[in-house]
């Protein structure tokens, strides 16, 4: 989708990108032509850029795995805490992922050294962090997981952070709004002149817009809204280094 701003692929150049077990569902996005493409069998692996589930959701709705890495840990990363967008793929399974991730991991970036055993906690969550309602596949998807981690010998608890989850997606979309200039940018580039509502999909125009009466002090006070939510992620992680939770709400 335009500037990878939804989670479905529906480029106006292309049209809808559908999924190849049914062309008639979505792909999902913004890195949906990666995550078709792979369960297609068309390429073993496809890259992909998440900043919201943009890896993540894809994989997801076409069965295949995605791994959005910390910031900075592959190379080419951006280390930068004000970094949203981290670039990785879509792989066909678990294996073909690690062998990617070790063969592309920023050897300078410290990962911390987090071994799997048994006296391990592990977390799960069937709810939304946003209070949207989640499907009964979706929730299903996470029992299955919790039974199997549990017949392992694995400690598995349900439990969850204390985080404003629909604050911290409005502050996702301050933050988009801030750099949302870019597409004015982009729209100078290609067509010598200002872009019009007629030009960019309505989200693009929506944030283009907002970010016009978006503040810097509002987009830092958004980034410093997120980095708290990362340290209380952190510190929850301390206690479960695992936390299991549906991927999209839905299908």
């Amino acid at each position: 989708p335009e500037m990878g701003w939804r989670n479905i692929t529906d480029s106006a150049l292309y049209g809808p990108t559908g999924s190849p077990w049914n062309p008639g569902y979505q792909a999902g996005g913004s890195s949906g032509g990666a995550g078709a493409s792979v369960a297609s069998g068309m390429n073993p692996v496809a890259s992909g850029s998440d900043a919201g589930g943009s890896i993540r959701i894809p994989a997801s709705w076409n069965g295949v795995v995605g791994l959005k890495p910390s910031r900075g840990v592959l190379k080419a990363n951006s280390t930068s805490a004000k970094g949203q967008v981290v670039h990785f793929a879509n792989t066909k399974t678990i294996e073909d992922t690690s062998l990617l991730f070790e063969a592309l991991r920023n050897e300078k970036v410290g990962m911390g050294n987090k071994s799997l055993s048994k006296n391990m906690k592990i977390a799960y969550s069937t709810k939304s962090p946003v209070g949207t309602p989640v499907t009964a596949d979706a929730e299903a998807a996470v029992q299955e997981a919790v039974t199997f981690l549990k017949e392992q010998g694995f400690q598995v608890e349900e439990a969850e952070p204390e985080i404003d989850g629909i604050k911290l997606m409005e502050n996702y979309y301050t933050i988009a709004a801030g750099s949302a200039g870019v597409a004015e940018y982009l729209g100078n580039q290609i067509l010598k002149r200002p872009i019009t509502i007629d030009d960019v999909d309505i989200l693009t125009w929506a944030l283009y817009q907002t970010g016009k009466v978006t503040s810097k002090d509002e987009v830092a006070e958004a980034w410093a809204f997120s980095q708290k939510a990362a340290e209380q992620m952190a510190t929850f992680h301390e206690t479960y280094p695992i936390y299991l939770t549906p991927t999209p709400a839905s299908t």
